[in-house]
C-alpha cells in the first residue's frame, strides 16, 4: 500500500500551485509518485469504431476510468461508514447556506465523491512509494463537522473524527499571510462560489477559523499517529 502524503492549506495560500510545481519535478525513479498517476485511465475499447474513438478521446483528455473510480468510492463508503455519516450530516446541516446564501450541497457531494474514490484507489494500488495528493480528508476536516456550536465542542468533534479515520503518513501544511491569501482569492479567475460577495473582513474571519481548525487538527493527527 502506498504511503499517503497530503497537502493541506487554506484557500489562497498557494497549495495547489505548489503541488502542481512539485508534480512537474516527478520522475519515474523517484521514491514518491503523484497520486493521480495511480488512478485507472480509460481503457481502449476495440469492439466497435465509435467506442474505440471515444476511448481514445477520453484517454487523450486524461479522463480516469469512471466505472473503476465509482466502484472504488463504493468500497470506501462500505469500509468507512462512520466517517461517511459525518460527511452526509455536514452536507445536510451545514452546506445549504454556509456563507453567503449559496447552496453548496451538490458541490460538496461532488468534491467528496472525487476525494474518496481517489484515496481508495491509492490504498488498493499496491504501490510502495509515497503517493502525494493535493487534497484529502485532513484538508476537508471542516466538511465533516456538523454538531459543534463553539470552539470547545468543535475540537471535541475533531478528536472524534480523527479517531475514525486512517491518517495520512505525512502532511505538508502550506501557510501564508492572511492578507496575501485573501488578495489571491479575490484575483482568481475561477472564484469559489461560496466565497463570492463576501467582504474582506468576512474572508479574514473565515481564513482565521480555517487556520485555527487545521493547526489543531495537524497537532492532534501527529500526537495520535505517534502515540
Amino acid at each position: 500500500m502506498a504511503k499517503l502524503v497530503e497537502f493541506c492549506g487554506a484557500p489562497g495560500t498557494g497549495k495547489s500551485t505548489l503541488y502542481k510545481e512539485l508534480v512537474t519535478l516527478w520522475m519515474k525513479d523517484s521514491n514518491w509518485i503523484p497520486g493521480k498517476k495511480l488512478y485507472p485511465v480509460e481503457k481502449l475499447k476495440y469492439n466497435d469504431v465509435p467506442g474505440f474513438i471515444n476511448s481514445i478521446f477520453l484517454r487523450a483528455r486524461k479522463q480516469y476510468n469512471f466505472v473503476e473510480m465509482k466502484s472504488a468510492a463504493k468500497r470506501f463508503i462500505e469500509q468507512n461508514q462512520e466517517l461517511m455519516d459525518c460527511c452526509w450530516n455536514n452536507i445536510y446541516y451545514r452546506q445549504k447556506n454556509p456563507f453567503n446564501s449559496e447552496d453548496n450541497r451538490f458541490r460538496a457531494t461532488e468534491i467528496w465523491f472525487q476525494i474518496i474514490q481517489k484515496l481508495q484507489v491509492i490504498k488498493e494500488s499496491g504501490c510502495r512509494k509515497f503517493a502525494v495528493v493535493d487534497e484529502g480528508i485532513i484538508q476537508r476536516i471542516d466538511s465533516l463537522l456538523y454538531k459543534s456550536k463553539n470552539l470547545e465542542e468543535e475540537q471535541a468533534e475533531i478528536r472524534e473524527i480523527i479517531s475514525k479515520i486512517m491518517l495520512p503518513n505525512a502532511i505538508v501544511y502550506i501557510d501564508a499571510d492572511v492578507n496575501i491569501s485573501i488578495s489571491r482569492m479575490k484575483e482568481r479567475k475561477k472564484k469559489l462560489p461560496h466565497f463570492e460577495q463576501l467582504s474582506t473582513d468576512e474572508l479574514k474571519k473565515i481564513y482565521q477559523d480555517y487556520q485555527q481548525r487545521w493547526l489543531y487538527t495537524l497537532e492532534l493527527s501527529v500526537s495520535t499517529a505517534t502515540s
